[in-house]
C-alpha cells in the first residue's frame, strides 16, 4: 500500500490536476467512497496520499474507517501546508478525509492551490460534511467549491422516517444545548451521538429529543 507519498510518473508536474469534492451529512457513506478509490489505486499500482484530520480520533488509530467496519491506512494532520511537504512529490491521487476539521481559508485552500498550481496529483479528492448539526455551511465548502471541477453532494436514509436525509443531527438535546453554548460546531461523535436526517426532521429534532424515543411522523 501507497501511503506515503512517492513518485507516480517521474519527477515532473501532472499538466493538470483536477478537485473533486464529496459532501454530505453522517452515514452517507463518504469514507467508503475513500477506501474504494485507495483499494482501486492500490489494485492499479497508482501511488497515492490520503489524509485525515487529526482531529478525528474515532478508529483509534491513523486509519480511515467506515461505519461498517472497512479500514485502510492514512496519515494524519493538523496542518496540511506545514505536515505535508510536497516539493518533488507526484502521486496519482491526493484524498483529504474530514475536510471540514481543516482551517479551510488559511490551510487547506492554500494547500489546494499548491496541488493544482505544482501538479502535484492527477486528482486531489476532498470529502467532508457540508453542514454542521444545525445545517450551517462549514466554511471548506465554500471556499473550495470555485475550484472544484466536480462537486457530488451524497446522502443517506433519515433515521427517523427513513427518507434520503441530506443533514446531520445531534441525538441529545444535551448535547446540542452544550454545543450551542460553547459556540463551537465542532463536536466529534459516533452514532452514539449522531444520526443522518431529512429536512422535516430535521426541523423536529430542535423541538424534541430523539435518543431512544424516536419521534412520531
Amino acid at each position: 500500500m501507497t501511503t506515503t507519498a512517492t513518485l507516480a510518473h517521474g519527477p515532473y508536474p501532472y499538466p493538470s490536476t483536477v478537485i473533486k469534492m464529496y459532501i454530505g451529512p453522517m452515514f452517507s457513506s463518504k469514507s467508503t467512497l475513500l477506501v474504494m478509490t485507495a483499494r482501486r489505486l492500490e489494485a492499479a499500482g497508482c501511488p497515492y496520499l490520503l489524509l485525515s484530520s487529526r482531529m478525528d480520533t474515532r478508529p483509534g488509530e491513523e486509519v480511515v474507517a467506515t461505519h461498517s467496519g472497512m479500514r485502510v491506512e492514512c496519515r494524519h494532520v493538523q496542518c496540511l501546508m506545514e505536515e505535508v511537504p510536497l516539493e518533488g512529490v507526484y502521486v496519482h491521487t491526493i484524498m483529504l478525509d474530514e475536510s471540514q476539521f481543516t482551517d479551510a481559508a488559511n490551510d487547506l485552500l492554500p494547500f489546494a492551490l499548491k496541488c493544482v498550481r505544482g501538479g502535484h496529483c492527477q486528482e486531489l479528492i476532498l470529502v467532508g460534511l457540508d453542514s454542521t448539526f444545525d445545517r450551517k455551511t462549514w466554511p471548506w465548502v465554500t471556499e473550495l467549491a470555485p475550484y472544484a471541477r466536480k462537486i457530488k453532494k451524497l446522502s443517506a436514509l433519515c433515521s427517523v422516517c427513513h427518507q434520503p436525509a441530506n443533514a446531520s443531527a445531534l441525538r441529545n438535546q444535551q448535547d446540542v444545548e452544550r454545543a450551542r453554548e460553547s459556540g463551537s460546531s465542532v463536536l466529534v461523535g459516533t452514532a452514539n451521538e449522531y444520526m443522518a436526517v431529512c429536512n422535516r426532521c430535521h426541523d423536529l429534532q430542535s423541538r424534541l429529543a430523539f435518543q431512544n424515543k424516536p419521534a412520531t411522523i
